[in-house]
């Protein structure tokens, strides 16, 4: 933790990072690129591990970001938790546009899961994002958006060979 804590005020200390409230940003979207690439896959996975399980312990209500982390170091089954308190907290105050991100993200991660839908609680937990979703785009007016979710709704019941989901 120190580590990260000295490299973390090395890289603002450079301008390459600065300091927004409670978290760290690139200045500019080329140099988190250029410090992309020039992590290997393995450490990058890593240090996503490691920043997502400091935020747990220091910054427990960043809940988007530690998913985020978790997201990108393949810790899938956390990152799982964390983004259904992102959506879960967005809806609560009322957010609509960052609860439509945060349950898609939600979303993405079942898929990464079990992308073809073989786990009964995976399926229904997609079932109940998509009814989210279509809630969400309905409330702030995006009416295709709304369609293509409850397509999307449609093909998971089609999928399930479940004839009591069916609409």
């Amino acid at each position: 933790e120190m580590e990260t804590a000295v490299g973390l005020d090395e890289l603002v200390n450079r301008r390459l990072l600065v300091k927004v409230e409670d978290d760290f940003r690139f200045t500019h979207d080329l140099v988190r690129k250029s410090a992309v690439a020039a992590i290997s896959p393995i450490r990058l996975k890593l240090l996503h591990s490691r920043a997502g399980r400091a935020r747990e312990k220091f910054e427990p209500g960043a809940v988007a970001a530690i998913a985020h982390h978790f997201d990108v170091s393949g810790e899938w089954e956390k990152a799982m938790l964390y983004s259904q308190r992102a959506a879960q907290t967005a809806e609560a105050l009322f957010a609509w546009q960052e609860a439509v991100l945060q349950y898609k993200h939600w979303l993405e991660l079942l898929k990464k899961l079990d992308p073809d839908h073989k786990a009964l609680l995976h399926l229904e937990l997609c079932g109940k994002v998509y009814g989210k979703l279509v809630l969400f785009h309905h409330n702030l007016g995006n009416l295709a958006a709304r369609n293509e979710c409850l397509g999307e709704l449609e093909a998971l019941v089609q999928s399930s060979q479940d004839p009591s989901l069916e609409l």
